[in-house]
Parts: C-alpha cells; sequence; structure tokens
C-alpha cells in the first residue's frame, strides 16, 4: 500500500514539474531595443493617446451633466494631463 502511495506522489509531482512553464520575458521598457521604439516614439505615442482620451472625454458632455461645459472641459484636461505623466512599472 505505501509502495502504491509513493508512485502515485512521484507521479504527481513528475506531472507538475513537467507542466511548468518558462519564466517570463525581462522587461524592455528601459532600453526599447526589443520594442523597436525610441523614447521619442514612446512619448509621442503617449502624447497621440492622450489627446485621444481627451478628445473622448470631451465629446461625452451633454447638457444634462452636473457640470458646465467649462467645468467638464477643466476635468478632462486634469485628468488627461494625469495620465499623460503617469509611469506604470
Amino acid at each position: 500500500m505505501r509502495a502504491l502511495m509513493a508512485t502515485w506522489i512521484l507521479g504527481y509531482i513528475a506531472g507538475a514539474a513537467a507542466a511548468q512553464t518558462t519564466p517570463p520575458a525581462p522587461p524592455t521598457d528601459r532600453a526599447g531595443a526589443q520594442s523597436g521604439k525610441s523614447d521619442a516614439g514612446r512619448r509621442s505615442a503617449k502624447k497621440n493617446a492622450t489627446n485621444e482620451a481627451l478628445a473622448s472625454c470631451l465629446a461625452q458632455w451633454d447638457k444634462g451633466t452636473h457640470m458646465s461645459r467649462q467645468e467638464w472641459s477643466r476635468a478632462c484636461r486634469r485628468v488627461a494631463n494625469r495620465l499623460q505623466n503617469l509611469n506604470v512599472k
């Protein structure tokens, strides 16, 4: 009975070891060599995404909103500025 249990446990461990995946690739956000984008290219893409988010936010305003158009615009610009300065690690 013990031999059967030991065989089962060893088989379980071997199966788990065989299921292991390769470790993830290291992040390349600093050098940008693997992603193919330079720092200027990333900044430009980030700025374009921020401008698109701002335009989308401004387009969502309507008269039923609890804010005036000017207040909405200020809030959208504040959020867009925060998104532009966001550093994701």
